[in-house]
């Protein structure tokens, strides 16, 4: 029969087995584990994110850490302040148009309107129809006459003539 020796392994082997486990274990745990911080770090918001990437909040937890782990609500809560700050604006935008536009008019009553065109003021009494036919005759001679008025209008005309009897009497 054979016997059993009692085998005991030196100590210098115990230590590098007890080393070699040490160094497995941190190769499958990871660096992370023997590390002084924890892996969830709490960010300014109260919030941390594990290793899985899920999100974390302490019940303290409060806004204002975009693109970080936040609260739930964060977001659409800058959403509506973000509308509310363009809302503001559009009201000022639209305040100072509203008193910009009478501080135009006024500027406006200063300086003269653009000249409008002259219209024919009506006659004093209408004109028979014999009239009529001696002023169609007296401007049809006239205008052959001068035919340089012959592209005027009536409204030029009438003004070249008054200015030809003005010089004439002085």
């Amino acid at each position: 029969m054979i016997r059993k020796r009692d085998v005991r392994l030196p100590e210098s082997m115990c230590l590098r087995v007890s080393f070699i486990a040490v160094l497995a274990a941190g190769v499958v745990v990871g660096p992370r584990a023997f590390a002084d911080e924890p892996a969830d770090t709490m960010n300014a918001c109260g919030c941390r994110r594990d290793s899985s990437g899920a999100c974390y909040c302490e019940r303290k937890a409060k806004c204002g850490c975009p693109g970080e782990c936040e609260p739930k609500g964060c977001e659409e809560k800058r959403a509506k302040q973000m509308e509310r700050e363009v809302e503001i604006e559009t009201k000022k935008a639209e305040e100072a148009g509203r008193q910009k536009r009478p501080a135009d008019t006024e500027d406006d009553s200063a300086s003269p309107p653009p000249p409008r065109p002259v219209a024919s003021k009506p006659p004093a009494h209408p004109m028979s129809a014999p009239d009529r036919r001696t002023l169609t005759r007296l401007l049809g001679l006239y205008v052959s006459q001068h035919p340089e008025v012959r592209e005027m209008t009536v409204d030029d005309l009438l003004a070249a003539l008054a200015a030809q009897a003005d010089r004439k009497s002085h």
